[in-house]
């Protein structure tokens, strides 16, 4: 009786075996089986690899005959066995785990299910998952961008409620003084209200080119070309050369300026804004200077536009770039400026800073300018004005 069924189930047995076997051979997972290596105190310190599948050859590109007999260690270039502690405690409690890992000697990324087959031995089942979290980190870096323009729309929208209401008022109480003195007759109050009013009107008009222009940053874009920086500095000190005569200020331009990549007319737009900002707030030292170089950074090169003037404390580094944020209402300007050189150089893929110890001590803006630019919409699909 005990033989007969023996008999009768070898069969089944091999028709189960035949089924795993063609299961393994056509998965399209890659299997790998490995044997744990242990050393004269019985850790485990590597493993060796049994067997694998079709799809571990097709998803690592490493071929059986080098795999199978290998050593861990030495197989996958890692220079230690790859996860051995994950791998050790499966084989030795016999339960199972799944995790996504990078593996950086690949530049990959894997989801990987781990189970023990038998005594020192585990299996590993992985798939390569590397464009899913590419696509996840694009989708979260987009999310991020959006948060970040949501929150810029709302204060962009505080901001231009105020800062245009303001001519607006101004006009308004103009107009009302003007019928007054046209009534009296008296021509020297009409004139000033007049002028008050187009004064505002002008006010207002210019805040709205340089809204206008703000928005267009990052989404029109001419063909990036490299850029010597001493030529920007030279033309840009050109368009701001009454300001700095009328302020008799000091301007230096530093040796071994860089080539940049990028947008020229824009980059001119930024070194005009930080030239222009710091001889408007450069306020009254004995020698007023401007001085315009580079250094070495810890990615590359850091431009910057330094002054002797008067400085900003530290708590406003970040506020000075915002739209419309001036730390100084006397001085004149819309305080569009910087908000337009953060907008300009963060489309290039860079980014831009002050550094100042506080009031007198002057200020440093400085920016980076990648050697390549990140891709953009901007760059991929341009529009036309």
């Amino acid at each position: 009786m005990h033989n007969h069924a023996k008999t009768r189930d070898e069969p089944v047995c091999r028709l189960s075996e035949a089924n795993l076997r063609s299961l393994y051979s056509s998965i399209s997972e890659g299997v790998c089986l490995h044997r744990l290596i242990y050393d004269e105190a019985g850790a485990a310190r590597d493993y060796r690899i049994l067997d694998v599948n079709p799809a571990y050859e097709a998803i690592l590109g490493l071929h059986r005959d080098k795999a199978v007999g290998a050593i861990a260690s030495e197989f996958y270039g890692a220079g230690e066995p790859p996860y051995l502690d994950v791998y050790a405690q499966v084989a030795e409690s016999g339960q199972p785990t799944s995790f996504e890992t990078y593996f950086a000697p690949m530049d990959r990324h894997f989801a990987i299910s781990v189970f023990r087959p038998g005594p020192a031995q585990f299996a590993t089942v992985f798939s390569d998952i590397t464009e899913r979290k590419r696509a996840e980190s694009e989708r979260e870096e987009l999310i991020g961008r959006l948060e970040a323009q949501n929150a810029e729309l709302e204060r962009f929208t505080y901001t231009v409620s105020h800062d245009l209401k303001s001519p607006l008022v101004t006009i308004k109480g103009y107009v009302g003084l003007l019928k007054e003195d046209l009534v009296e007759g008296g021509t020297e109050a009409i004139e000033h209200d007049m002028m008050r009013i187009a004064g505002a009107a002008d006010t207002m008009g210019q805040l709205l080119d340089e809204l206008l222009e703000l928005s267009r940053v990052g989404r029109l874009c001419n063909p990036a070309t490299r850029v010597p920086l001493d030529d920007l500095a030279r033309e840009s000190l050109e368009l701001v050369g009454g300001r700095i005569a009328a302020r008799k200020v000091e301007v230096v331009v530093g040796p071994d300026l860089p080539l940049v990549l990028g947008d020229r007319p824009r980059l001119l737009q930024v070194l005009v804004n930080l030239i222009d900002n710091a001889v408007k707030y450069i306020g009254d030292p004995p020698r007023p200077r401007i001085e315009i170089g580079v250094r070495l950074g810890e990615s590359g090169p850091v431009c910057y536009v330094r002054d002797n003037g008067m400085g900003i404390e530290p708590r406003y580094h970040q506020r000075v770039f915002g739209l419309f944020d001036q730390l100084d209402q006397a001085v004149e300007g819309s305080g569009v400026g910087l908000a337009l050189v953060k907008r300009i150089i963060e489309a290039h893929g860079g980014r831009v800073w002050v550094e100042s110890e506080g009031s007198g001590q002057g200020s440093t803006f400085c920016f980076t300018v990648p050697s390549r630019p990140r891709p953009t919409a901007a760059t991929a699909n341009r529009e036309t004005d």
